[in-house]
């Protein structure tokens, strides 16, 4: 029997039709690392409504949206994080959200920690 090549990096098993170029930079993605972390210590929510809800509540810090999220979410989520004063950020894919948070396909991740949202703020170079 053939057994394909398997890599393992932050973000979980990769498939060997990944190209190498993919792969390395995937683990060497700064935010995406951060939340996971984020997601470890148990300071992120993820999901529509859990955003949502703790956005209203004031236990959210930064909302990241992925960046192929269906407009009505993006619309709803960023004006929500808006009207409460929280900062946002449009990044990544729901696939690569969602494999860094643990879940499958992610539109939507709230940070519950000040601390994980600046430093996440200061990876992604917004100084807004």
């Amino acid at each position: 029997k053939k057994v394909g090549i398997i890599m393992c990096g932050i973000n979980g098993i990769i498939s060997k039709k990944n190209n190498k170029k993919e792969i390395i930079k995937k683990m060497n993605d700064k935010i995406l690392s951060l939340v996971s972390l984020a997601t470890k210590a148990r300071k992120t929510l993820c999901g529509e409504p859990l955003v949502e809800s703790g956005l209203k509540e004031g236990k959210v810090w930064l909302t990241i949206v992925a960046t192929d999220a269906s407009l009505r979410t993006m619309r709803r989520i960023t004006g929500i994080s808006q009207s409460h004063d929280v900062k946002y950020l449009v990044y990544s894919t729901k696939d690569l959200l969602g494999r860094f948070t643990g879940h499958e396909n992610i539109a939507v991740c709230g940070i519950c920690d000040k601390g994980f949202a600046d430093a996440i703020l200061k990876s992604s170079d917004i100084n807004s």
